[in-house]
């Protein structure tokens, strides 16, 4: 007896079909403290697009991909071998930090970590400190290390020298990252996004709380059993010997019951450094149950759309208005100033 289950698959940022309507919404000013993505509606389908202020040329694809890398993977394996192999000798290693120092290119800090992250702590403290000198190429690699790294003291230190407001690389890793089929770098990622407070990624959170796993087909999954077994007499060997006949009895069983196989199965995987980031970034908002709603995308994307959204436009305006009265205010008193 086969089941038929209706299975709602939610994506790390796939769009489920909700049951309210979306919009481009108003004008949008992209100079304005309120990123741009939650002045507009989600719309009803489709992916949710990148962050605003996020630097595509920063996404962990595009880094490691490159030729570049792999030329600065060789040249820094080649620098670990020459001077940091050696830990009695500190001034082979202070030379081997300070040859780390020259890889400068975007596309030479994700070897380096690749490279390094088992050394010694003061050559991966040396290695951070490099990268959070180094702009929004470093804040993308340090973002990376906060999301990918195992080691929790290094993703820790790493997470530590992340700037606040986010930086539009460490904004390109997390969009990247929260739309991994990966569970742990979707969750890390939630955990870093709330850590930043990276308001931009509160769509992304909203549809990452929860993933559907495929199970692979490979015949029924499992059955379940509920009966009694009845034996009979199935068959009779006839046993012959000197003087004697007899029959040997064959014993069949019937089941009687119910049997129900397992055919389709779907894995739902609840993602709970996301939903706590997601819960922590949006509960001072007026009117937000974040609680009560808890893992249910559709009811994130109706909140979404009928509450914040219209709530982020009516702050805006009113801190238009303020700033309006604000410059006239100022021309008032230049005005006044200029009086004889």
């Amino acid at each position: 007896m086969p089941i038929l289950a209706a299975i709602l698959f939610v994506g790390a940022v796939a769009m489920a079909e909700p049951p309210v309507s979306g919009g481009d919404g108003p004008g949008i000013d992209s100079s304005l403290t309120i990123p741009e993505n939650l002045l507009r509606p989600i719309p009803r389908s489709g992916a949710i697009g990148p962050m605003p202020g996020a630097d595509p040329s920063l996404t962990a694809s595009r880094l490691s991909r490159s030729s570049a890398s792999r030329r600065a993977e060789e040249e820094l394996r080649s620098v670990r071998r020459r001077w940091l192999g050696s830990r009695r000798d500190p001034e082979l290693r202070a030379e081997g930090l300070r040859r780390l120092r020259e890889f400068t290119e975007p596309t030479a800090l994700l070897p380096m970590h690749a490279v390094m992250r088992r050394e010694g702590d003061d050559v991966r403290l040396a290695m951070l400190d490099h990268f959070a000198a180094l702009g929004s190429p470093g804040q993308a690699a340090l973002a990376y290390i906060a999301i990918h790294e195992s080691d929790p003291d290094l993703r820790g230190e790493a997470l530590r020298r992340l700037q606040q407001p986010a930086d539009p690389g460490a904004l390109a890793m997390l969009d990247e990252a929260l739309r991994s089929r990966t569970h742990a770098v979707v969750n890390q990622a939630g955990f870093v996004a709330g850590h930043l407070q990276a308001l931009q990624a509160i769509p992304h959170l909203i549809f990452a709380q929860v993933a559907a796993d495929d199970v692979p087909e490979s015949g029924d999954l499992a059955w379940i059993a509920i009966g009694s077994q009845i034996s009979y007499v199935a068959d009779l060997v006839p046993v012959v010997g000197n003087g004697v006949a007899a029959f040997q009895p064959i014993p069949g069983v019937i089941m009687e019951g119910v049997v129900l196989q397992v055919q389709d199965a779907v894995v739902y995987s609840y993602r709970v450094e996301v939903h706590r980031s997601l819960v922590a970034m949006t509960s001072g908002v007026p009117g937000t149950p974040a609680e009560s709603m808890g893992y249910d995308p559709r009811r994130w994307f109706a909140w979404f759309n009928e509450t914040y959204v219209p709530g982020n436009l009516a702050r805006l305006e009113t801190e238009r208005a303020v700033e309006q009265a604000a410059a006239a205010h100022r021309e008032r008193s230049v005005d006044d100033d200029a009086l004889p």
